[in-house]
């Protein structure tokens, strides 16, 4: 399951470029292969940024709920191209189960849960804001399965890939994989399980040119 899927801006101090980070955790007992972790970034150089693009977060309370979920708007006038979430424990672990942009994309949301029991924890929910884009376009599905694509329509790109449960509480079901494909076309979105109340799938599509 993952439980870190989140922008990061360079810092003074840290010799790490602005990146996207991934974590996540297997917690299958039976699993007992080799497995690994991949995270994908999509990058653009000068021009192609979108106008005031900045990093926004909240956080929610430390407590030992065991189901979260928050929302970050954009600052007015601004719309998220991008969304990430995460989450920090000190016990049992946490998973995350949905993190998207709404529809109007002027907020992204977070959920996340513990996967026994809860100890202090809490969910950071991340929105990459700019200036609106011309002729951006939101592709959406929710499908009854654990795993689904949706397709950006000819002529634009994925910047953003969201995606997960409903906005109230799964059960034990976390997201597994938020990426697009290498040409930008296509955001796949998979979960543990199917989630009784299905699974979304987003993608943020913008004008290649």
């Amino acid at each position: 399951m993952l439980t870190h899927l989140q922008p990061v801006r360079q810092d003074p101090n840290d010799l790490l470029p602005d990146r996207y980070e991934v974590y996540a955790l297997n917690l299958d007992p039976l699993f007992t292969d080799s497995w690994s972790v991949q995270a994908y970034v999509v990058c653009a150089w000068g021009q192609a940024l979108p106008q005031n693009l900045g990093a926004y977060f909240t956080n929610t309370a430390l407590n030992t709920s065991a189901f979260k979920a928050d929302v970050k708007a954009c600052p007015a006038g601004m719309r998220a191209v991008s969304t990430g979430a995460s989450t920090m424990y000190g016990g049992s672990p946490t998973g995350l189960q949905l993190v998207r942009a709404s529809g109007t994309r002027d907020i992204a949301r977070g959920t996340a849960r513990v996967y026994t029991d809860p100890y202090p924890w809490r969910l950071t929910t991340f929105a990459m804001c700019a200036n609106p884009i011309p002729k951006v376009h939101v592709e959406g599905a929710v499908v009854h399965s654990a795993q689904a694509s949706v397709v950006c329509p000819v002529g634009t790109k994925a910047y953003g890939a969201g995606g997960g449960g409903s906005l109230t509480d799964s059960g034990k079901v976390f997201l597994r994989a938020v990426y697009p494909s290498l040409d930008l076309r296509t955001v796949t979105v998979s979960m543990t399980a199917a989630p009784i109340e299905g699974m979304a799938i987003q993608a943020i599509c913008v004008p290649s040119s």
